[in-house]
């Protein structure tokens, strides 16, 4: 038996943010809830330098996740930015100290610390999520953050959602969708709602789809990719490799597109060895 590695970048794992839904979804105008402390930018920042990702990839994942530098766009991805990899330590990285002060400069502190959910909740695809979750609970009390960790019936969460009943609130989630239904799915006014919106976002994004030019395409992907890496739409984790074992006497080769619904997909591909 041993181990193989699926190549396609697909599988990972995240912070769904729900708080910012936009008002009116035709002028792309207004949010739900102005007094939501995660539309502050610096808020989220604050959040995502706060998480030790070194530590939770050695802790949690074999050392084996990849550090997200964008939620739903990879290296291989149209639009692709490499100044993001090399901005990414100042903007994302491990900071407990820039994270204080990046609270400290939205008004939070220890007279007046900020306040927010994380919910505990174990993903079907990626055992063990709880502790996760548990674990940068920790690193946000570190910082000052007033945390709760609610658990609650996923039929309910589906139910609040679907009535915009959260607001200030993160979910940890896990996907192995492409690029446009990632985007689509976690970061624009359009159905299903229930992630990060932002009239910007969806106005980019509203042109993508439009757009059949392969090459105009992929230049706004990359404006698209510019403004969200400053924005933090969502608070990034990891992409996760797909691996399975095989007996290689049996299984000569296995071709699948990697960014279904799960992690494996499509047994019909696999050829058997002669």
């Amino acid at each position: 038996m041993r181990v193989v590695r699926g190549t396609a970048a697909g599988p990972r794992i995240f912070f769904n943010i729900a708080c910012c839904y936009v008002q009116d979804v035709q002028k792309l105008e207004g949010t739900m809830f102005p007094d939501s402390p995660i539309l502050d930018v610096r808020v989220r920042k604050a959040l995502q330098k706060a998480i030790n990702l070194d530590e939770l990839n050695k802790s949690f994942f074999n050392g084996k996740g990849q550090p997200m530098v964008q939620t739903h766009m990879h290296a291989n991805s149209p639009g692709w930015n490499p100044e993001w990899v090399t901005r990414f330590p100042e903007e994302y990285g491990y900071d407990p100290a820039a994270a204080r002060k990046l609270l400290a400069d939205a008004g939070y502190g220890p007279g007046k610390p900020l306040q927010t959910n994380l919910h505990v909740i174990n993903l079907p695809q990626f055992p063990g999520t709880a502790d996760v979750v548990e674990a940068i609970g920790g690193y946000w009390r570190a910082v000052g953050v007033d945390l709760e960790l609610p658990q609650i019936d996923p039929a309910e969460i589906t139910r609040r959602q679907r009535a915009f009943g959260f607001k200030n609130d993160f979910f940890i989630s896990g996907t192995s969708s492409v690029e446009f239904i990632g985007t689509s799915a976690y970061w624009t006014s359009i159905q299903p709602r229930g992630g990060y919106e932002d009239p910007t976002l969806d106005g980019l994004f509203l042109k993508i789809r439009a757009e059949m030019d392969e090459a105009k395409r992929e230049q706004m992907w990359r404006q698209l990719g510019d403004y969200a890496f400053e924005a933090h739409p969502s608070i990034n984790l990891f992409w996760l490799p797909a691996e399975g074992v095989v007996n290689p006497n049996i299984v000569q080769e296995y071709v699948y597109p990697g960014s279904i619904t799960g992690t494996w997909t499509h047994l019909e591909n696999i050829k058997a060895a002669r």
